[in-house]
């Protein structure tokens, strides 16, 4: 067949360079368009137990992946379960819990060929049945993640032989492995019918876990694929400033979402370094579109004129991120459009809108908890002094951290969110944006965005598909209802002892939520 899927970034067709980033990786493409193992790379150093202080834990959590939110879930899902592919730190798909997949039918059709010989912690072999059920678990129920919205477009999965899995869309869909690439799509054993959440073929096996405090996991001897870690034990810290304080003391080896205002003063300890990595993470101020007085066109328009984006980049990221102009797709992404300028603050602007609206001023309030995003109380406040030169008349509702992601996010009409990004835009416009996505916070569907995200999935044509995204994202910049001011970096810290990957994903947090898999002790 021709070669026509892009392995080496998340949307496009098939090179020559492709072909040579995919074998440095350590995988072959096939004539076939396959993805094929070649020899293992060096290996880090193994051994050594991790702790890690771990920003994104909730009293809410379980161990049901629909109804994951945020990264201390990712990471148990990416460690203990694995997925049939995986994306690496330079945007490649490769095989995982699969060995190999090709598509079809125009890209309508995909197989999946499984390893030979995995098999579950619990001694059952990995089948072709068990990837079904999880991904039916998901596709035919709800998911707080957006993956329901993602796997829309499955028609039909079934099994050919003992080794293979075949998925049938409704359409031609170039990324659609990324899909299973997932957080929330980790493979899973079923027992009578129902999943063994506490099960997997993963790097590590999960030995305790309690939802907003913590869990223990250690490295898998049968895996198919080894952790460099001997054990690792997360501890969920909520605030940023406990988590500081902990890897200071020792109590801790490394965390996550370091506080941007105090990263420099971290860096002058001689035993800790701090990494950041840019990424397509973004901060959002979250309007419900669908209620008032945010169904009003120019109310959202007001909102975006009276936010100052160069200060909330200065004053809550110091300057680990960039300006975002209020559509999903940042520059890391292969199909950013560059002409979308971001909003210049103006309050006069503001009120012109506010007054198209019959209004000459409006009274709205923001909920809001460091929960969503480190420095999200401090941002809401800038915020709310910014737009009130404008006649936005902001209070700010600051909420408990813990329970945040199951209370108040798209339980209240004006609140604040993050999303950590996806491996394509597909999946970031079909997850979060779409109106079939139980996560689609702004709660608006315009059916041109929607019409033109399905005309990208099945469009071959490089510079056709980036006509498209291109104007999907101005659609989404100017009609919805989300405010995005910022697209921040992922920042860490650890002691010198802990050694990232050579190269560290930006895709997600964390180097895509794979650090417990990808880092080592020195």
């Amino acid at each position: 067949m021709k070669n026509e899927y892009d392995t080496t970034t998340p949307n496009s067709g098939l090179t020559r360079r492709s072909v040579l980033i995919g074998a440095a990786a350590g995988f072959a493409i096939t004539a076939g368009g396959l993805l094929m193992p070649l020899s293992a790379r060096a290996a880090p150093r193994k051994g050594g137990k991790l702790r890690f202080g771990v920003g994104g834990g909730s009293t809410s959590d379980t161990l049901d992946p629909r109804n994951w939110t945020d990264i201390f879930m990712y990471l148990i899902g990416c460690s203990v379960r694995g997925n049939l592919v995986e994306v690496l730190a330079d945007g490649i798909i490769a095989p995982e819990m699969a060995e190999s997949f090709e598509p079809s039918n125009g890209h309508a059709t995909w197989a999946f060929r499984l390893r030979k010989g995995i098999q579950f912690s619990n001694g059952k072999p990995v089948t072709p049945e068990d990837v079904i059920a999880t991904v039916n678990l998901t596709r035919k129920s709800h998911s707080a993640s957006g993956m329901t919205a993602l796997f829309a477009q499955i028609t039909d999965i079934k099994a050919d032989g003992p080794e293979t899995v075949v998925f049938t869309l409704e359409a031609g869909n170039i990324d659609f492995p990324f899909a299973l690439a997932d957080y929330t799509m980790g493979i899973m054993p079923f027992e009578d019918g129902k999943p063994v959440f506490d099960v997997g073929a993963g790097p590590y096996l999960l030995r305790n876990f309690q939802a907003g405090i913590g869990a223990t996991l250690e490295r898998n001897p049968d895996s198919f694929k080894q952790g460099n870690f001997d054990s690792v034990e997360l501890i969920s810290i909520a605030d940023p400033v406990a988590r500081q304080s902990a890897l200071v003391s020792g109590e801790v080896d490394l965390i996550n979402r370091v506080d941007p205002k105090t990263a420099q003063l971290l860096k002058r300890s001689p035993n800790i370094f701090v990494g950041n990595t840019p990424g397509r993470r973004y901060y959002a101020f979250t309007a419900n579109g669908s209620l008032d007085p945010f169904v009003n066109v120019h109310v959202r328009q007001a909102l975006k004129y009276g936010v100052e984006r160069e200060e909330l980049v200065k004053k809550i990221l110091y300057g680990f991120g960039s300006v975002g102009n209020d559509q999903p797709i940042s520059q890391d992404y292969r199909f950013h459009n560059p002409h979308i300028a971001a909003r210049s603050y103006d309050p006069d602007k503001a009120r012109f809108h506010l007054k198209a609206a019959g209004m000459d001023s409006i009274n709205v309030k923001l909920s809001t908890a460091d929960a969503a995003y480190t420095g999200a109380v401090d941002a809401s406040l800038l915020y709310a002094e910014q737009a009130a030169k404008g006649g936005i008349n902001i209070t700010v509702d600051r909420r408990p951290n813990d329970g945040y992601w199951s209370q108040v996010w798209m339980k209240t009409p004006f609140f604040t969110s993050y999303w950590g990004g996806r491996p394509t835009e597909d999946a970031i416009l079909t997850m979060a944006w779409s109106k079939a996505s139980d996560s689609n916070e702004s709660g608006m569907s315009d059916p041109r965005v929607e019409d033109l995200t399905k005309a990208a999935r099945r469009e071959g044509d490089e510079a056709k598909r980036r006509q498209i995204y291109g104007d999907i994202q101005q659609l989404v910049s100017d009609e919805y209802s989300v405010v995005i001011p910022m697209f921040a970096d992922f920042v860490f810290a650890a002691n010198k002892s802990v050694v990232p990957s050579d190269r560290v994903s930006g895709i997600a947090e964390m180097d895509g939520a794979r650090c417990l898999e990808r880092w080592s002790f020195a």
